[in-house]
C-alpha cells in the first residue's frame, strides 16, 4: 500500500507546466473551501484529503491516508461504508451514503459523503473525487421533526405547472392523510381529489391567488378552508415559494399547514407555551413597537441567537442587506392596510450566513382595533431547496448516462406532441435498440457495458439539436424525439448519419475495439397518430421490424409493421 507524503498539496510528477499549475490552483481552491474534500486514486485508496476535512478530524495528512481515514468511521458504520464504497468504485458509479466520522472533540459527527468518478481527457479512469458535509445539526432536527409530526400537522409538497396549462403533484408527504383524510397516492394521481376538499366558495378566490403568483412570479402564501367528509371545516395555509425551469415550467414547492387554533385565537394570542416551542419555524411575538417580546426554540436554532439577546430588539437584526429598504416598506404597508403579510426573506444567522425563509407575519388587535402585537413565523427554505434538486435530478435523469429516463420522457413526449400541434409541425419519435451490446457485456462485464451506453448517450447528444431529446428508457432502449421535422427524407438523412455515429468503434479493455449497430424504429405526428403513448407504441414495433429485417437500419411505422 503505497502512501502520498504528508503534505496539504497532492504529489505530482514531472509535468508540464500548464498541468502543475491546474494541481496546485485545484489545490488552492479545495483548501479554501469548508466543504470537506478527497481525493483517492485507481486503486480505491485515498491519496489526498483537504484542510476543510483535516480540520474536522484533527488528523494529518499521513494519518488519513490509505485506509487511515477509516479510523474515525463509527464501528457501527465501517462494514456499510467500505462496501457502499467498494461496489461503486468497482463498476465506476457516482455514490452518495451517510455515516458517523469522528470529528476533532472526540465525538461522531454524521456527515453526507458524495464520491464521483474521475476520467482523464482520453476517457481513462483515474480515481474517485469526493466532497463531504456535516449534516450532524440537520439529522437532529429531521428526528425532531418526525417526533412532532402528531402535534405540529402539516403538508410538504412540490407541484409542477407546465406551460401548456397542465399540472402535477410531483411529491407530497404523509400529512396530506391528516390535514386532507387523502392519501398520497390518490392526489398524485388526481389533483383534483385535493381541490375537491376545499370550501366551494374558497375554490375562485384559492385559484385567483395561484394564478396571480404564476404571473409575478412571488412567493405564494393563501389561506382557505378544506372540508373533509362528517368533520368541521378546517382553516390551511398554503405557502410555496416558486422556481422556473428551463422549458418554462415552474416547479412549487412548499408548505400547507393547519392554522385552525391560529385563526381561532387570533384576537385574544392564547398561545400555549408547549406548542409554541414545540413549533419546528421560528416564531417571533413584538409589541406594538415592533420590540421583541418572545422568540420560540426554533427562532433560536434558525437565527443562532440566544432567547435574552433578542428581548427589546428590533427584528431588522436579522436584516440581511439582499433585499431593499422598498420591500419592507411593502411589507409594512401590506401589514397596516390588510393586517397580514406573507413572503420570501433573506435573513442573517448570528454567524453571519445568509438564509432564506417564508415569512408570515399577522397583526393582533384588540377589541378597538388597536394594534397590541405583531407574530411572525419564519420557516427555512433553504433545505427544500436543496432537496427540490435532489429529487428533480433522481426522479427524471437516468443515474448512468444522464440522459432523461422514462418519467421524464413521458412529459417530453407531450410537450413535443403539443408544440408540434401549436405550430402544425411534423414531430419524429423514435424507437432505438442497439445491436450487439449484449455480446459486449456478456464478454467484458457491465461495467464495460456501461461504458459502451455512456458513448452511446454521447453519440446521441452529439447528433441532435438542442431542441431534441434523447432519452434512455433502460437497458440498451433509448427513445429520440425530434422536434419540426422537415420532411421524411430529412429525417432520413438525420438517421443515416446516427446509424453511421452508432457504428463508430468504441474502446474496449485489453485494446479491444468494440463495434454496435443500432435498430431505429420511426413513427411520425400526426402522419401515423397523434396521441403520444401511441406514437411510441408505433416507433417500438417498427424497430422490431428494423430488428428483424437484418439490424442496423431504420424503419417507418406502416400497415406491414404493425401487423
Amino acid at each position: 500500500m503505497a502512501f502520498a507524503p504528508p503534505d496539504s498539496v497532492i504529489p505530482v510528477a514531472p509535468q508540464p507546466e500548464t498541468t502543475l499549475q491546474s494541481e496546485l490552483d485545484f489545490n488552492a481552491i479545495a483548501n479554501a473551501t469548508p466543504v470537506m474534500i478527497w481525493l483517492a486514486g485507481t486503486d480505491g485508496l485515498c491519496h489526498w484529503f483537504n484542510t476543510g476535512w483535516l480540520q474536522f478530524t484533527g488528523r494529518t495528512m499521513a494519518q488519513e491516508q490509505g485506509n487511515g481515514w477509516a479510523e474515525g468511521v463509527h464501528p457501527d458504520d465501517l462494514t456499510r461504508c467500505l462496501s457502499h464504497y467498494q461496489s461503486h468504485f468497482d463498476r465506476r458509479l457516482p455514490f452518495q451514503m451517510e455515516y458517523r466520522l469522528r470529528h476533532h472533540s472526540g465525538q461522531h459527527r454524521w456527515i453526507v459523503d458524495n464520491g464521483i468518478p474521475r476520467f482523464d481527457a482520453q476517457k481513462n479512469f483515474v480515481g474517485y473525487i469526493g466532497t463531504c458535509v456535516d449534516v450532524d445539526e440537520l439529522r437532529h432536527v429531521k428526528d425532531q421533526l418526525a417526533g412532532l409530526a402528531e402535534a405540529v400537522p402539516g403538508v410538504v409538497y412540490q407541484y409542477l405547472t407546465r406551460p401548456d396549462g397542465s399540472g402535477q403533484l410531483e411529491y407530497v408527504s404523509r400529512g396530506i392523510e391528516t390535514l386532507f383524510g387523502l392519501r398520497a397516492d390518490q392526489v398524485t394521481s388526481d389533483i383534483d381529489a385535493l381541490m375537491q376538499r376545499i370550501y366551494p366558495d374558497d375554490r375562485e378566490p384559492y385559484r385567483r391567488s395561484v394564478s396571480e403568483s404564476a404571473r409575478t412570479h412571488h412567493p405564494w402564501a393563501h389561506q382557505f378552508r378544506i372540508q373533509k367528509p362528517g368533520e368541521p371545516v378546517t382553516w390551511v395555509l398554503g405557502q410555496a415559494a416558486i422556481h422556473q425551469l428551463g422549458n418554462g415550467s415552474l416547479r412549487w414547492s412548499g408548505l400547507f399547514t393547519d392554522i385552525t387554533q391560529q385563526k381561532a385565537l387570533e384576537m385574544q394570542l392564547r398561545l400555549s407555551a408547549s406548542v409554541f416551542d414545540a413549533v419546528q419555524e421560528a416564531i417571533i411575538i413584538t409589541d406594538a413597537h415592533a420590540n421583541i417580546i418572545n422568540v420560540n426554540e426554533g427562532f433560536c436554532r434558525q437565527s443562532g441567537y440566544r432567547r435574552d439577546e433578542v428581548l427589546g430588539q428590533n427584528p431588522r437584526i436579522l436584516k440581511s442587506g439582499y433585499q431593499p429598504s422598498t420591500y419592507y416598506d411593502n411589507m409594512w404597508s401590506d401589514l397596516t392596510l390588510n393586517g397580514h403579510w406573507s413572503g420570501e426573506v433573506f435573513n442573517r444567522h448570528k454567524s453571519g450566513q445568509v438564509y432564506a425563509v417564508l415569512l408570515n407575519v399577522s397583526v393582533v388587535r384588540n377589541d378597538e382595533g388597536q394594534v397590541m402585537h405583531y407574530v411572525a413565523v419564519a420557516t427555512d427554505i433553504d433545505h427544500l431547496k436543496a432537496q427540490q434538486q435532489l429529487l428533480e435530478r433522481t426522479a427524471h435523469f437516468d443515474a448512468l448516462t444522464g440522459l432523461p429516463n422514462r418519467a421524464l420522457l413521458t412529459d417530453r413526449l407531450r410537450q413535443t406532441v403539443a408544440f408540434a400541434q401549436r405550430q402544425q409541425t411534423t414531430a419524429g419519435v423514435c424507437f432505438l435498440d442497439l445491436d450487439g451490446f449484449k455480446l459486449i457485456n456478456d464478454q467484458y462485464g457491465h461495467a464495460v457495458g456501461d461504458e459502451v451506453l455512456k458513448v452511446v448517450a454521447q453519440r446521441l447528444r452529439d447528433q441532435l439539436r438542442s431542441s431534441d431529446t434523447a432519452a434512455r428508457l433502460g437497458g440498451d432502449e433509448f427513445v429520440l424525439l425530434l422536434e419540426d421535422v422537415e420532411s421524411a427524407s430529412a429525417l432520413e438523412h438525420v438517421l443515416s448519419r446516427l446509424l453511421e455515429s452508432l457504428q463508430q468503434p468504441i474502446d474496449l479493455p485489453q485494446g479491444q475495439k468494440g463495434c454496435i449497430s443500432a435498430s431505429i424504429g420511426v413513427s411520425l405526428y400526426p402522419d401515423h397518430a397523434i396521441e403520444p403513448d401511441t406514437l411510441l407504441r408505433l416507433a417500438d414495433q417498427a424497430m422490431y421490424t428494423a430488428k428483424n429485417s437484418g439490424k442496423n437500419r431504420y424503419r417507418f411505422h406502416s400497415k406491414e409493421t404493425s401487423s
